[in-house]
């Protein structure tokens, strides 16, 4: 081959992965700045001329200098998809017998693939979209945080008091509540279930969590020891929930059983999935240096 043989052949390889409109003005380009280096050269045989093209590098890394190539997961969102991939695996249904939602194994692998598959083309998508309508995805400035609401602080408060009040009675709570419609004995825990070690390790993680908002609320702050305690307890009542959910009865009534169970698998994955994504955010939470002293905006 000739020099201008190999020179040639490249600049096709890296026009070829263009868009049309940009082909023509980049291959005359390319090909007239690689031709006046070989000239300048002391050698103008095929060998230079492929030592030359070697150098400027791959021909895929060469048309990205002048075209941002589209992919179909941007770089940028490799995060956000292997988060969106584990979160949808923790909140898919089990393959276990001994869970009221267990799908057979074939099934559950079937529905996370289906899962990667919808997240693929989402974010496939989304990289078009902001390779063709950029100005539609400029980056906006977030708002301040507005800081612990005191507010909502008592409510989760409220929240976890009545959820443990449930939990320890829950026949005379639900009676109560629909106005005796529901029946009390129906909602009775079995033997097994009553025992120290089941009945009283998620009861006793709610007044925790319910100490740390009222404290978080009191004093219209978070600090990192106690936004640590607060998603390591959540992750833990998850974590009991779904041992509830597995081992044995809850009632003594079947179907208030399954219903049972079915309810303690369902908060459970959503309290470690919420747990998890409360201790992404403390350990990549951003902190700011102190502005200098005198110094202002």
């Amino acid at each position: 081959m000739s020099p201008q043989d190999v020179i040639d052949s490249y600049v096709k390889a890296v026009a070829a992965q263009l868009p049309m409109r940009l082909r023509d003005d980049v291959a005359r380009e390319l090909r007239g700045q690689l031709m006046e280096e070989l000239a300048a050269g002391e050698a103008h045989d095929e060998r230079a001329a492929l030592a030359l093209v070697r150098r400027f590098g791959r021909p895929a890394d060469v048309a990205a200098r002048y075209h941002t190539p589209y992919t179909i997961i941007d770089p940028a969102d490799t995060r956000s998809f292997v988060l969106a991939a584990i979160g949808g695996a923790l909140l898919m249904p089990q393959a276990d017998p001994r869970l009221p939602l267990s799908i057979a194994p074939s099934t559950q692998q079937l529905l996370y693939l289906a899962w990667i598959g919808t997240l693929v083309i989402f974010f496939a998508a989304r990289s078009w979209a902001i390779h063709r309508w950029p100005e539609s995805f400029r980056w906006k400035p977030s708002r301040p945080p507005k800081g612990v609401s005191m507010t909502a602080e008592l409510m989760a408060v409220l929240a976890f008091v009545l959820l443990e009040i449930v939990y320890l009675a829950p026949g005379p709570v639900l009676a109560f509540v629909s106005g005796g419609r529901l029946d009390a004995t129906r909602f009775v825990y079995t033997e097994s279930f009553m025992q120290p070690l089941r009945l009283w390790g998620f009861a006793l993680l709610l007044p925790v969590l319910a100490g740390l908002h009222l404290y978080a609320g009191v004093t219209r702050h978070w600090n990192r020891l106690a936004y640590t305690f607060a998603f390591l307890i959540m992750i833990s009542a998850g974590i009991q929930l779904g041992w509830h959910a597995r081992y044995g009865q809850v009632f003594v009534d079947p179907d208030m059983d399954i219903a049972a169970r079915t309810v303690f698998e369902a908060v459970g994955a959503v309290l470690v999935l919420v747990g998890l994504i409360q201790a992404y955010r403390e350990w990549t939470r951003v902190k700011l240096p102190e502005m200098a002293a005198g110094y202002s905006v």
